[in-house]
C-alpha cells in the first residue's frame, strides 16, 4: 500500500520529535522530554494503526486520536516556545504540529460528514420504504373493502335469485293446480 501524505508527514515529524526529546534530555527536561516523546510519537502510531483499521469506524477513531496527540504536541511545543526556558528553537517542529492539526481535523471532519450523509440516507431509504408499507397497506385496506362490497352484492343478488325462483316456482304450481269440476247437481 502506498503511503499517504499524512503517514509521511507523521512519520517525519516523529522524527523530529526524537531529535528534541534527545536535546531535552540532555538539558535534563525528563518530565516535558517523556510528554513531548509521548504526543510527538503517538500522532504517527494512530496514523499507521488507522491504515490497518479493520473498519471505517476504527479507522476514523485512530485518525482522531492521532488529531488529539497532535493538538497535544503542539500544546507542549507552545509551551516551550512561550516559557523561553528551554533555549531550543520549536518553531519549525510547531509549524509541522499545527499543519498535522489541518490534515488530520479535516481527515476526521471529512469521515464525519460522510457517515452523517450516510445515516441521512439510510433514515430517508427507510421514510421512503415506510411510507410504501403505508401506502400499499392503505390500497390493501381499500381493496379489501371493496372485495366485501362486493361480495355483500353477490349474497345480495343470490338472495334476490332465490326469492324470485321461489317465487316463480309458487307461481308455477298455483297455475299447473287442476281445477274442481262441478256437475251440476248432486
Amino acid at each position: 500500500m502506498a503511503e499517504s501524505i499524512v503517514m509521511t508527514k507523521s512519520f517525519a515529524f516523529s522524527l523530529k520529535i526524537l531529535t528534541l526529546t534527545d536535546k531535552l534530555q540532555k538539558q535534563r527536561q525528563y518530565a516535558l522530554a517523556d510528554q513531548l516523546f509521548r504526543s510527538g510519537t503517538g500522532i504517527g502510531s494512530n496514523v499507521e494503526e488507522a491504515a490497518a483499521g479493520i473498519s471505517r469506524d476504527d479507522f476514523r477513531a485512530k485518525m482522531g486520536i492521532a488529531a488529539k496527540e497532535a493538538r497535544e504536541t503542539r500544546y507542549w511545543l507552545r509551551l516551550m516556545k512561550e516559557s523561553g526556558l528551554y533555549h531550543i528553537d520549536v518553531s519549525g517542529e510547531l509549524n509541522n504540529a499545527e499543519e498535522l492539526v489541518r490534515i488530520l481535523t479535516s481527515i476526521v471532519k471529512t469521515l464525519d460528514e460522510q457517515r452523517e450523509r450516510e445515516r441521512k440516507k439510510k433514515r430517508q431509504n427507510y421514510d421512503t420504504l415506510r411510507e410504501t408499507e403505508v401506502s400499499y397497506m392503505s390500497e390493501r385496506e381499500l381493496i379489501e373493502e371493496q372485495l366485501r362490497t362486493l361480495e355483500e352484492q353477490i349474497e345480495s343478488n343470490e338472495r334476490k335469485c332465490r326469492q324470485q325462483k321461489k317465487t316463480q316456482n309458487s307461481n308455477l304450481k298455483t297455475q299447473n293446480l287442476p281445477t274442481a269440476r262441478h256437475d251440476g247437481g248432486d
